[in-house]
This record gives structure tokens, C-alpha cells and sequence, in this order.
């Protein structure tokens, strides 16, 4: 079924999220093999991460040649098959029409600096060592799909920390890597048919081989959701070996790697999570696409007359990192007085300091009635600040996190001693806090408690996490001063 639905929707740019083990590799492979013997002075390049599974891949690529009839004419020439003249290590030559495929490692280092290439795969991406040094020079040597060339980028998630985590999230939100934009393709484990198992069968649990009894919360859900008991079956199978070999952990956090059902919870690293899963989970499922984008701002609630807003911004380095922007809504519950807050939009791209200053004043602002803007004030957050000011933009002042005290510092100072302060909050608050922004509980996953230090440490993408933490502990202090004591308006 997965194979069949991406030859359905290839684009020729496609960065895929699959399972472990549907043949989605043997699928591309025979795709580029055929494309290789049928047309003249073609180059194709498969990409392994390491020297073993290169060796798998290109004695896959042989039995497929192989497979193919050696139906000759009557002047004794074969028919569609072309002689394979070199048959080397890592790499099938067709001399007669001057066609290539080469097979090898990321670990080589060597690969698309040559030649144009008209097919090119990166597989298990998320594996690689240092993915930028092949695929950066891949991207502008492989042929345009217009012309004919196809870019395949698959692997199973390994962590948010990586280059693959960060292409397909840009693909996703139709965001140009390269020169050009790739098509995601997530494929849940539930799409493989072979991945169930019917009542009875010899592979299952031996108590789950009758009626599945004893359904845990997240086996409800699933079911609700359409997967059938005979793929909860599996998934408990599943599981169950994992877990043999648990020695710390969370092991159902590796199952949701291989075998993802979406992908935002799928990209996991080791480690324990530094917010609860469960409801992490839970809020995923109740996402939406925003109700509206205005000038690269994501809105889940639109603006009103006269209400209280508060924005948070963790500025970046231009094109190094996200400037990140978050629009939020607290208020106290009137039927049981606790209080509740809502993420009512949000802005991330790679712009420098005036660029964000012009977003926050001209824009962002303007729509949500000018709150107070929240600035984090580390390294190049001070340029930021100083560019609101001279725009005389309301900025905030830091106040001890710990003894209350207000201070006449601009913007919010991250630290070590702050960090935590800030992650606890966002713990506290966030069964109370509305969020429909995959891309942001995406960031909450990546946040862990380093096993030894006890510490909180990013294993992926953290500026939308911190934009919205700084916004949530200081959610508390929002009364502003006009006059003329320190910034000038």
C-alpha cells in the first residue's frame, strides 16, 4: 500500500518519513535501476550511511537485473536489458548506452561532486554522519524534475537533532530547501497491511491470541481513531520484544520511531522527556492549520478590540537561526477560577533583527492591540531590543524570577537558573494551555532531563519552545508604564 501511493504521488522531489521494513528502499531502487537501463547517459547515485548497507543495496540492484529476461534479437543483441559491462563494488555499468549507477557510503565523503546526476537517493538520511557535505553539492548537481530528475530523501526518524527532521519539517510547510521545494510524504506503520495480526496467530502475545482484554488508554484512542484491533495486536508484539530489551528508558518511544503513526511524536531521541507524553499526545491530536496567514504569521485566533495579549520572541542570527514569535491570551477561568491561556498566533522564519523588529511593529502588533514585547535579551537579542526601541515599541522589563523583584533591564535573560524556572512553568501550565500549532508541540518533544545531570537539555529545535516559555513565565507581569524614564516615548 505505501509502495503504491508514493509512485501514485512522486514529485522528483520527495523527502519521506516510512516505517521500518515496508521495502520502500527496494521500490526506489528498482524505479532507478529501470530509469538507468532505459534511457541513454544517465547517472544515478544511491547513498547508503554506512559501508553494510551499501553491500545490501547494490546486491538488491543486481537481483533486480538479474530478474529481468534475457530476451535477445534475432542479431543476438538484448532486448530492453542492456550488457552490463562493469559490475564493480559500488557501482553497474552500461557502456553501450553510456548509463551509470553508483552505489556507496555517506561515510566516503565523494559523492555528487562530479557530474550531473539524474537520479539521486539518500537512504536512512536520519543516519548520517555529516548529511550537509553530500547532500548540499547534490542539490546542485541533480537534474531538475522537469527534465526528468528525481531526489528521493527517505529514512525512519532517528530524533529530532538532525538534518532529516529539519528538511521535512521545511517540506512540510512548503518551505524552499536548495533551490527548491520538496514534497513530504509521511506513511503511518498502519498503512503496511502486513503489519497486524488476526486472532489466533502463532506470532501474537499467547494472552492476546483470543479477544484483546484489558485496553490501556493509548489502545483506546488508537482504536477510536481506526486501527483495528488486529494492528493493536501486532503493535502489543511489537512492544512486548522491545521491551526484552529495555535497560532505561521509555521503550514505547523507540516503537513510535520505526513505527510511527504521525510525525510529530515519531521524531524522539533517547533520553526522558522533559513534558508528559501522554499529553503531549493528546494535544497533537487536537491540531489544526491555523485560520489564517498574514504576512507569514500563523493565526489560530484572530485578533480582538480591546483584549489583553502577551508576545514572547526568541530572536535569531538571520540565516542561521529562527527568529521566533509567539501571541498569547491568559485569562482566569470564571466556573473554577484556575487560569487558562491560548498560543492565539505565532511567527517563525530565518530573519535578522530588523526584519523582526519591522514584523513585530508593523504587523504582529499592530493586529493584536501592541502588547508588550517579551524579548529575549541573550547575545543578539540586545540588537533586537535596541532596534524596538528606537522604534518606540513597549518592551519589558525583567523581574526576578525568584524573589519578584522588578528591575529596569530590558527583555528576558535565559540562563541557567532561568531555563529551568522557564520549562517548569510551561509543566505547570500546559494542561491549561489551548495550542492547535503542531510545529510548536513538535519543539516540546525536543526538550529531555539529561539521565546524569538531571538537567534540561534541546535535542532538536527549540526556538518556538523557548518563544513560548519566556511568554508563559512571564505571563504574570503585564501592567506597562508610559513616560520618559528609560526608553524615550
Amino acid at each position: 500500500n505505501i509502495q503504491s501511493e508514493f509512485d501514485e504521488n512522486e514529485s522528483g522531489r520527495d523527502i519521506v518519513v516510512k516505517p521500518a521494513q515496508v521495502g520502500f528502499s527496494s521500490m526506489l531502487i528498482a524505479k532507478m535501476l529501470y530509469r538507468t537501463m532505459k534511457k541513454p547517459n544517465t547517472t544515478s547515485v544511491i547513498v547508503a550511511y554506512e559501508d553494510f548497507i551499501t553491500q545490501r543495496l547494490l546486491n538488491k540492484a543486481q537481483a533486480f537485473y538479474d530478474s529481468v529476461p534475457d530476451t535477445r534479437n534475432s542479431a543476438g543483441k538484448l532486448i530492453f536489458k542492456p550488457e552490463l559491462h562493469r559490475r564493480g563494488t559500488n557501482e553497474k555499468y552500461f557502456a553501450e548506452i553510456n548509463s551509470v549507477l553508483y552505489i556507496g557510503s555517506a561515510r566516503s565523503y565523494t559523492f555528487a561532486r562530479g557530474e550531473a546526476i539524474n537520479h539521486f537517493l539518500a537512504d536512512e538520511f536520519a543516519f548520517w554522519p555529516d548529511p550537509e557535505r553530500i547532500i548540499s553539492p547534490a542539490m546542485d548537481r541533480v537534474v531538475r524534475p522537469s527534465q526528468g530528475g528525481s531526489f528521493w530523501v527517505i529514512s525512519t526518524p532517528n530524533g529530532a537533532d538532525n538534518a532529516f527532521h529539519d528538511m521535512y519539517v521545511n517540506a512540510k510547510e512548503g518551505r524552499i530547501v536548495g533551490e527548491s521545494t520538496f514534497r513530504a510524504h509521511f506513511y503511518p506503520y498502519t498503512q503496511h497491511e502486513e503489519y497486524q495480526l488476526m486472532r489466533g496467530h502463532p506470532d501474537a502475545l499467547e494472552k492476546d491470541r483470543g479477544e484483546l482484554t484489558e485496553l490501556d488508554s493509548d489502545e483506546l484512542a488508537l482504536i477510536n481513531s481506526g486501527v483495528t484491533t488486529d494492528q493493536v495486536r501486532w503493535r502489543r508484539m511489537k512492544k512486548y520484544e522491545k521491551q526484552l530489551l529495555r535497560r532505561r528508558g521509555d521503550i514505547s518511544l523507540l516503537f513510535e520511531q520505526e513505527y510511527p503513526l504521525d510525525d510529530e511524536s515519531c521524531f524522539l531521541a533517547a533520553g526522558d522527556m522533559a513534558y508528559d507524553h501522554d499529553l503531549l499526545r493528546y494535544k497533537i491530536s487536537q491540531c489544526h492549520p491555523p485560520i489564517a496567514t498574514e504576512y507569514g504569521i500563523s493565526i489560530w485566533e484572530a485578533p480582538k478590540a480591546g483584549e489583553t495579549y502577551w508576545m514572547s520572541v526568541d530572536p535569531g542570527q538571520g540565516k542561521k537561526t529562527f527568529s521566533a514569535v509567539t501571541v498569547l491570551r491568559f485569562w482566569l477561568d470564571e466556573e473554577t477560577g484556575e487560569e487558562r491561556g491560548k498560543l492565539c498566533a505565532r511567527y517563525a522564519e530565518l530573519v535578522n533583527e530588523n526584519e523582526t523588529a519591522e514584523m513585530i511593529v508593523s504587523h504582529i502588533g499592530r493586529m493584536y492591540n501592541r502588547p508588550t514585547a517579551v524579548v529575549e535579551a541573550n547575545g543578539h537579542g540586545r540588537a533586537l531590543l535596541a532596534e524596538l526601541f528606537h522604534r518606540g515599541y513597549p518592551i519589558y522589563k525583567r523581574r526576578d524570577v525568584v524573589s519578584g523583584r522588578q528591575t529596569r533591564q530590558p527583555g528576558w535573560l535565559t540562563s541557567s537558573s532561568t531555563k529551568p524556572a522557564m520549562i517548569k512553568e510551561v509543566i505547570k501550565m500546559l494542561p491549561n494551555l489551548e495550542i492547535h500549532d503542531s510545529r510548536i508541540l513538535g519543539e516540546l518533544y525536543n526538550i529531555r532531563v539529561d539521565p546524569d545531570t538531571r538537567r534540561y537539555i534541546s535535542v532538536g529545535q527549540d526556538d518556538l519552545h523557548d518563544s513560548l516559555a519566556i511568554g508563559v513565565v512571564t505571563r504574570q507581569i503585564q501592567s506597562f508604564e508610559y513616560g520618559m524614564v528609560e526608553y524615550g516615548w
